[in-house]
This record gives structure tokens, sequence and C-alpha cells, in this order.
């Protein structure tokens, strides 16, 4: 007869408790030879507070774990469930379902002898959205609204992603604390109007402030005057299961609010519970005497707070091989394939390519676009992390986003192939004579490290990279100038001279014999024409620079190589065929001209031949955009800070294009130039110039010059550009990738970070210090935290450490499996690998590890007594038996 297991009782409280207290979570698998079956019962301590850590990847059944436990604690005897209150934060928006007895798996249920039950569930809502959920047939019981009165300076600060030494946040911090120091009560509406009366700050931080108090007012979680504020306490009843619906956070208006939410219930639950522990133990001297077989009623109940812890499909992910879909990545990766992506090393203030440690589909959410000031945009959830000056923050909260300034070097072989070809038509050489190529810089050792690199994974070898001291004499016009410099060069082995002498079809001194592209490369995709323009700009293209004459304004790009003169009627046809390319690729070349060159020593006349492309904004950013410039790192710095520029200029005159033609719609319905300011939020003078004196839009005068603009946004080699504009995109598949080191990675362009939303490893959110609290004090008061994560190496060390009891659904990455390896490290020999690759592939099949004891179970959870709301979505609907 097998006997039953408890988990989190010491020998003492199981002599004083006996079986009172305990609930049942599940049975422990026993294997024999080749089959494995369920055996013992296994139960879980309650009367005592726990730290328990509910760990799994995706679908593993980490919600339904959390629900099994919630469900036996409101089961529990009433003498016993009248003193313990489970209180659920429900980021996802599934647990509603628990108002329901689970009728699907009533035989599952028999099978493990246990039958369907409608249990003492609440559901409450933000008043903001009660009426919604009502309408829409999701049973709710109360509204949440927090009170104002709540929040320090502190928490709306952390809230609105700002700093303390930023203008914004010193106004926001000036203005509570007045606040609090005046009066005993306030709103937010009470706020505003303090902020109005700022006379200190300047009127667009004024502004700035008064738009995020008005959004905070829009998010419907802050009673507003007539609203009563939440009791605290109201969720926090013995016997009953208050599930608090937090998913509506995912919409326009969170600034992480769900984190907000979470921080100021835990800090109150906290300072009740502690006030109550104190008069328990009063209560508990004064009657030290009395012998008493019954439970007393606590005046507030013991508390167990449930909390279960992204970037969409579409989303863009820079990998070592190219651009590749976010959904994408998670799909081959849980086929095995591996990946390397691009992240930005903060210390060392660099990129390179880290590996994927584990993919996660969190389901479909709402979702928010981001539009920045260059018109790029990005879609997310809200409170995704994205880098700023100040540090990570989520995506909703920020009002700049860095831009890192680096071009994708690929490394499949082809685009590979046809990069180093470019190299070889500018700054590079290939001779019959030593049977060998080569390759040269600009002053730059790293550029042409990159090109040994490329080399390298073609399978070629090369030399060490020499440097040494040139003098040169260039005859122009009878003028003799005297040139010093520096050069760098080195070659590489004979199988390279072979493979690339066939593709480059020319050798020798390329002034002195024609060149031509192989008809093979003007046929070839459109990617691999862009990596061999690319470095042939690199070598023979000019940085693009400032234009004298006009603010904003730059000169043109061009591209130039010399020829003796008797060869000008081949230069032009390699000139012709450069334009092809151009051509090809949507960008435009003005002209190809012709000027005199110089006198060799060998007493040839050398000509100039110049392409230059047509100077427009359009055309110039589909050059920098498509092709740039490569092996020359210089330029292609430069030429990435000028593509962000234009684009900023080109997207506000676009912008302002767009309230143009809605300024002239007005005026033929007869607005005048008062009412169609106020409509379009524009400047009366700027309307009155456009529908009166017919002035076209273009950029305001004081729009900055390219010096001026950059110098307020780049630091190191990262881009701060503003956020133009954030809108509501609806709901998508979500997906998320965790990246080793440095746990960030360039998604459509931006720096974003993976990590979790209330208790990151590295990160601090505004829900941070309050779960922390109770990880470390919370047990002493009477509140136990049951945490679900599908990344357990990248929650805070607190959980890991503090956590008493972990169940552990299936994990795979390495990271996680070494974070619950760490858990276990001192009393168990085996690998949690080892006890995870046992376990059998059925619905709730986990281990168990549980401090107390030092033993490690395997284990399937029982089925739930209510309906289960967090399974994925299936497309074929089952069949019901009769």
């Amino acid at each position: 007869m097998p006997y039953d297991i408890l988990l989190g009782r010491n020998e003492s409280d199981k002599k004083e408790f006996g079986n009172r207290g305990i609930i049942y979570i599940g049975r422990g698998f026993v294997k024999m030879g080749q089959y494995t079956s369920l055996s013992n019962k296994i139960f879980l301590d309650v009367a005592r507070t726990h730290i328990i850590l509910v760990a799994g990847k995706r679908g593993s059944g980490k919600s339904y774990s959390l629900g099994v436990i919630a469900e036996e604690l409101s089961n529990l005897p009433k003498e016993i469930s009248q003193n313990i209150a489970s209180v659920i934060f429900d980021t996802m928006g599934i647990y509603w379902t628990m108002k329901y007895q689970n009728e699907k798996d009533r035989e599952l249920l028999e099978e493990w002898e246990l039958t369907p039950k409608n249990l003492p569930v609440r559901i409450f809502v933000p008043y903001g959205h009660f009426d919604n959920y009502a309408e829409k047939g999701i049973p709710v019981d109360k509204q949440f609204a927090l009170d104002v009165m709540e929040m320090t300076a502190e928490d709306w600060v952390i809230t609105f992603g700002l700093s303390l030494i930023n203008p914004v946040g010193v106004l926001v911090e000036t203005t509570i604390t007045k606040l609090k120091e005046k009066r005993k009560d306030y709103f937010i509406e009470d706020i505003i109007n303090e902020i109005e009366k700022e006379e200190k700050s300047s009127r667009d931080t004024i502004n700035a402030v008064r738009g995020l108090f008005e959004a905070a007012s829009s998010w419907g979680i802050f009673a507003k005057k007539g609203t009563k504020p939440t009791n605290v306490s109201d969720l926090a009843v013995g016997g009953k299961t208050s599930i608090l619906d937090l998913s509506v956070y995912n919409s326009v208006g969170a600034f992480n609010v769900r984190a907000l939410v979470i921080s100021l219930v835990s800090r109150k639950l906290f300072e009740q519970r502690m006030t109550a522990r104190k008069k328990e133990e009063i209560d508990a001297i004064g009657k030290r005497f009395e012998v008493s077989g019954e439970i007393a009623k606590k005046e507030m109940p013991l508390i167990w707070l449930f909390i279960d812890e992204c970037l969409t499909g579409n989303t863009e992910i820079i990998t070592d091989k190219a651009h590749t879909p976010i959904q994408e990545i998670v799909n081959r990766f849980e086929n095995g394939e591996k990946f390397k992506v691009l992240g930005f090393d903060e210390e060392k203030k660099e990129y390179a390519h880290y590996e994927v440690n584990n993919v996660y589909s969190k389901g479909k959410r709402k979702i928010m676009k981001l539009i920045t000031e260059t018109g790029r945009e990005i879609t997310s959830t809200p409170e995704h992390r994205v880098l700023t000056k100040q540090g990570f923050a989520s995506a909703f909260s920020v009002n700049e986003i860095a831009t890192p300034l680096i071009q994708h070097h690929s490394t499949n072989k082809k685009l590979i192939e046809a990069r180093i070809l470019g190299h070889l038509y500018g700054d590079g050489w290939i001779t019959d004579k030593q049977l060998s190529i080569g390759f040269s810089g600009k002053g730059n050792k790293e550029d042409l490290e990159k090109i040994r690199k490329d080399l390298e994974i073609l399978g070629f070898s090369s030399t060490n990279i020499y440097e040494r001291k040139t003098k040169s004499q260039i005859n122009h016009k009878g003028k003799i100038k005297n040139v010093n410099g520096t050069s760098q060069s080195f070659t590489s082995n004979r199988p390279a001279y072979r493979y690339f002498r066939k593709k480059a079809e020319f050798s020798g001194e390329k002034t002195l014999h024609p060149t031509k592209i192989p008809e093979w490369l003007m046929k070839s995709s459109n990617l691999e024409k862009t990596e061999f323009l690319s470095a042939l700009m690199g070598s023979d293209g000019n940085i693009l620079s400032k234009a004298k004459n006009a603010k904003g304004d730059f000169n043109a790009i061009r591209f130039s190589f010399n020829k003796i003169e008797n060869l000008k009627k081949e230069a032009f046809d390699y000139a012709n065929q450069i334009k092809e390319l151009f051509k090809s690729l949507g960008i435009k070349v003005s002209n190809i001209s012709k000027k005199e060159g110089n006198l060799r020593k060998d007493g040839h006349k050398t000509i100039k031949i110049i392409l230059t492309l047509e100077k427009n904004t359009e055309n110039t950013i589909r050059f920098l955009e498509k092709i740039g410039y490569r092996y020359c790192s210089k330029k292609e710095f430069e030429g990435l800070k000028w593509l962000e520029y234009l684009k900023a200029r080109l997207f506000l005159k676009q912008k302002r294009g767009e309230i143009y033609k809605k300024a002239i719609e007005l005026k033929s319905k007869g607005l005048g130039k008062i009412k169609i300011s106020r409509e379009l939020n524009f400047p009366v003078a700027q309307i009155r110039d456009w529908i009166y004196n017919n002035t076209k839009p273009g950029l305001p005068k004081e729009f900055p010059d390219f010096e001026e603009w950059i110098s307020k946004r780049i630091k190191d080699n990262l881009l701060f550009e503003k956020v133009f504009n954030v809108e509501e995109a609806g709901e998508e598949e979500v997906y998320d990738i965790s990246v080793d080191k440095v746990h960030n990675f360039i998604s459509n362009g931006l720096i974003t970070h993976n990590c979790h939303e209330f208790l990151p490893l590295n990160e601090k959110t505004i829900a941070t210090d309050a779960l922390v609290q109770l990880l470390r004090e919370g047990r002493q008061p009477g509140i136990s935290m049951v945490l679900a994560t599908q990344q357990p190496g990248k929650i805070h060390r607190d959980v890991m450490t503090q956590s008493d009891i972990v169940i552990s659904h299936r994990v795979t990455s390495a990271q996680d499996l070494e974070a619950l390896n760490h858990i276990m490290q001192s009393y168990m020999l085996e690998s949690i690998s080892q006890y995870m690759n046992e376990l059998p592939s059925l619905k709730g099949s986990a281990i168990i590890l549980d401090d107390n004891s030092e033993r490690i179970y395997p284990m399937r959870i029982h089925p739930r007594f209510t309906w289960h709301g967090g399974e994925a979505p299936t497309a074929i609907k089952k069949e019901k038996k009769l």
C-alpha cells in the first residue's frame, strides 16, 4: 500500500497538525522497468506560509497547476478555509472560468476519484472596463479602483518610465510632494490642476507632465471623484478566491499598469497582514493557558498570492544569416535549428551575434504600434522592454528609443562572395603574376579584419594584416603634390585566387586594363548586387557630406575610378554597367562625367570617371537604406547617421503635408483658421499661411541642421530617436526569445530586452520592490506566494533563493535547467534534466523539489475541479460523447 507524500511540512508540524491544513495536488510517478505508473498521493502543507515557484515552457501546464492549488485552498474544510484567502493576479484573463465546474473532464476526474465542483470565486475588474466585461457575458462581481493617494512620487516616476534628473520627472516629483503636504486626499484631476499652477518649468515640460497624468486618468484604474476606491482588504476574504483581472492592460494606456497594480496591492496586503499579525501574537499570549480543539477565525486571513508571469510574429530579427521574422525563428528553433541574433553589449558598447537560448509563443495579445520621428515602426506588447538613455523601459512609457547605427553583414556565402568581389573591384587586387589576391584598407584595421573573417567563412586562409608608411607624388596638370600616408593590406591563399579570378574575370592593375562586371553578376539576385555595390562604394564612393549653401542640404553621392586615356570607351562601358546595377535596385544615377586625371610615372595620362547619384532626399535614402557602404566603417557610420537624419526630415515633411491637405479640406467646408487650428491641433499662424497665403507645406525653419540634430541624439554608437506616436494595433500572436549573455536583441531596427514583466533578473520594474519584500519578509506575517514563469533562469534571484517548493513542468533551456539545478545542488546529486527526460508526456507531468524534505518527486498534477481557461486554442472542435 503506497504511503502519502506530504510536502512543505516539518516533523514537528506533522505531529501537531496531523493531516489538517493540507491540500491534495496530485500523485507521484513510479517507474518499473520501462513502465511508469501513478502511485503515491502527494499533499502540500498550507497551514504554514510558503513560496512556490511553478516553472515550465509554453503549454506545459503552469497556469493549470496554479489553478489546482487555488481550487484546493477554497476546497478546504470551512474551519481552515475561513483563515485562508487566495488572490490571483490574472495577467492573461483566463481565471474567470473558475466560476464554472469542469464538466468537460468529468470522466478524467472520476478516474482520480474526484468530481467537478463550483467553488467560491469572485472576479474583480478595473472599474473602467466593468460594463464591457458584463456585455461580453463574462461573469464579473466587483469593480476595482486604486486610490491615487497611495501612489508615491517615486511610483509615478517609475510608472511613466522617467528619470528624476529629467525636467519632466522633476516636475512629477515636486507636484506629488506638494499635494501630499497640502491635502489629505486628492485625485488625478487635482494633480493636473496643481501642474497648471507651476511657474518655474517650461510650457513644454508642463504639457508633457499634464499629458502623462491625462493618460493615467484614461487607464480606468484610479478612482475618480465620486468613485469609491477599493479597499484592498476586500480582496482578502477567507474561504474565497479573488481574481483581479489585469489582462486589459495589454492595451494602449498600459505604462506597465499591471506591475503598478501588483505593486500597490502587494504592499497594502503586506502592511495589513503585519498589523494583523501583531494582534494575533497579542491574543495568543493572552490565551496561552486556554485549551481548545477549535480553530479560531482570524480577523484577517492568511493570504496566498498567485502571479502568472513581447514581440509580434512579423517583428524582424537580425540573425547572423539574414533578417528573419521572429515567428519563423520560433518555429525553426522548436524544430531543432540553432540561431545567433544581433545584440548589444551595454558594457563594451558593441554589437555581436549571440546564441538564442529559448523561444516563447505567448498567445494572442493586444499590441501597440510605436512610431519614431524617422517613421520607423515597431509592434509589441506595451510592457516589452526597449533601450532608452536611462536604460531599458516598457515600450509604451518611453519618449525616446535606441536605434543601433550598424549595418547587418550577412554570413550567407553567396552574399559574402559578392561583397568580397566588390572590394576587389575597388581597393583590392588580383595578380596572375604572383597568383594571389590582396585587400587594402582606409586606415582602419578592423575593416580588413571583416574581410579576413568573410574569407574564412568561405574556407580561405589569409596572411596577417601588414601596415607600412607610404610616400607618393601626384602630377596633376603639371603641379606636383607629395602624399604621405599609411597603408594596410593582406593577401589570401592560392585557392582564393583561383576562385575569385574566375569570378571576377580581370587581373592586373585596374587603371591600365579594361574592367567589366561579369554577366553572372549582372543577372544575379538583388541581394548579391547590393553586397557588390556596397563594398565597391566602401572603396571608391565618397562620404555623404553637408552642403555649404543651405541649412540641411547635402552634397550628391558620387562614385569614381581612374583609367588611362586610351581606355575611355571601356571606362564608360564599365560605368554604365554600374549605373545599370544601381537602376535595378531603384537608385537613379543623374549623370556620368569625365575629368582630367593625373600624369603617371610611366608616362600614361589618366582620366577620372564620375557617377553622380540623383540628388534628392528619396533617392539618397534609397541608396543609404538599400546599399550604403561595406568594409569601411567610417563611411558606413556617416552614411547611417545621414540616413536617419534624412528620414526624419522626410517623415516630418510628409506628416505636415497630410495636415496641409486636411486644412484645405476643412477650409472648403467653410471653417476658418481658428477652428481648423483647434481641429487639427496645429499652430494658427501656419494654418493661416496655408489657407490664405497659399504657401506650400515644407519643413519648419527651425528644423535643425545635420550636426545639431545628430549631436542631440547620438551616444556611443546608438541613436536615441524621439517617439512620434503610439497607437493601438489590434491583437496578434506574441513571441519572445531568450538571448545569451546580453539578454537583448535587435528587432525592427530597435534594441529590445527579453525579461520578466514583474521580477526580471537584471532589471527593475515598479513591482520589483514590493514583490521582493514579500519574498523576503512576507512569510512571517502570513503571506504565501505562488509564481509561474517560463524562464526560471531569467527571473529575479530572490524567487529562486526564497522558494521552498518548486513545481517544474518540462523546461529545455540550458540556463533554465541550470537555475533549477542551483536550487537543489546542496542536497541532490542527480541532474534536473535526468528527471525531466524520464517524465511521461502526459498533461500535468512535473517534478517537485521540496526544500523541507530535501527530496525531488516526479508527479502528475490532478485534474481541475473548475473549467480551465488557459489552454491554447484549437482549430478542431472536440466531439462530445453520447
